[in-house]
């Protein structure tokens, strides 16, 4: 049997599917054909797949555009954020000591690596001068 003919059994007895997105059982003539699926249809109904194409597509414009607008208008991107920053100093504080708090022993940790690779780093220098003639 030829490698590319292993999913091309399908369960032909099925007429309905549990659509993953919407929960409604359709018929499967309501399914795009996926020929890795057990099934040979898509997990999604038509109606469903083609709505997360629209929203993924949608939201990629609008990242697009957006990146855009921050590059062609850096000075009013950056009067926006000193105005929220301005706005919105105590939550950003209070932001900032939770994160601090939460990430002191990771930060800690980090540090004593640090040293440790300092220190290492000095002994051997010190070695291969000593060494030296």
């Amino acid at each position: 049997m030829h490698a590319l003919c292993v999913y091309t059994s399908i369960n032909t007895a099925m007429t309905t599917k549990l659509c993953r997105i919407c929960r409604e059982t359709k018929p499967i003539d309501g399914f795009h054909r996926y020929a890795k699926a057990k099934d040979g249809h898509q997990h999604y109904c038509k109606k469903c797949q083609i709505e997360r194409v629209i929203l993924t597509t949608d939201k990629e414009r609008a990242k697009v555009r957006a990146a855009a607008y921050r590059k062609a208008h850096p000075d009013k991107v950056l009067g926006w954020s000193q105005k929220y920053r301005e706005a919105n100093r105590e939550k950003q504080r209070a932001y900032a000591i939770a994160y601090y708090q939460a990430h002191r022993l990771e930060r800690i940790a980090a540090q004593q690596a640090s040293r440790k690779r300092l220190k290492a780093a000095k002994l051997a220098l010190l070695e291969a001068a000593a060494s030296l003639p």
